[in-house]
């Protein structure tokens, strides 16, 4: 499931062979199914929450959307999340000099990296949802959401893939 960080493909049918209707298939899950319907009071920040959870436990975590130029998926319920440990562009004072302060690009690149997730919304065969959550979520780059989820088992410690259940935007 890494390489979803990397890019997407779909294919059609075969040569010969009839298109499918979705319903016909599966039920889509509705962005209704995806947003939680309560949001704790405190909520700890994406790090703690890991550090604080067992393997395969689900948690609850807040985070910005971001950590990077475009992190939020095309077409996909996918997006990066930054820890709030990270200080992004507009919270320096003057924000004129960046155009994506979301991406945190005045941070260590380390520190970055290590302090920031993929978020995804998968079917139960493991394959990330095609949802635009842009139009359905009203999800943008630096808003501050809450996700429900689990750290997936196709993580690295560079590179953390949370599976979520889950997700409010709070700003």
């Amino acid at each position: 499931m890494t390489s979803l960080l990397f890019g997407l493909t779909a294919c059609g049918p075969k040569a010969g062979e009839a298109e499918v209707p979705v319903a016909a298939t599966e039920a889509k899950p509705l962005i209704n199914d995806l947003l939680l319907e309560e949001v704790p009071e405190t909520v700890p920040g994406l790090l703690e929450a890991m550090e604080a959870s067992d393997p395969g436990e689900e948690f609850v975590f807040t985070a910005r959307v971001g950590g990077m130029k475009t992190p939020i998926s095309d077409g996909y319920a996918g997006f990066v999340v930054a820890d709030e440990i990270l200080v992004f562009c507009d919270e320096m004072g003057d924000n004129g000099h960046c155009p994506t302060p979301w991406d945190a690009c005045c941070e260590d690149s380390d520190k970055l990296i290590e302090s920031r997730a993929f978020v995804q919304f998968v079917d139960d065969s493991g394959n990330l949802l095609e949802m635009d959550l842009k139009a359905t979520a009203g999800i943008k780059e630096n808003d501050t959401v809450v996700v429900k989820g689990r750290l997936s088992p196709d993580s690295a410690p560079r590179s953390t893939i949370i599976i979520a259940s889950g997700l409010a935007v709070v700003d």
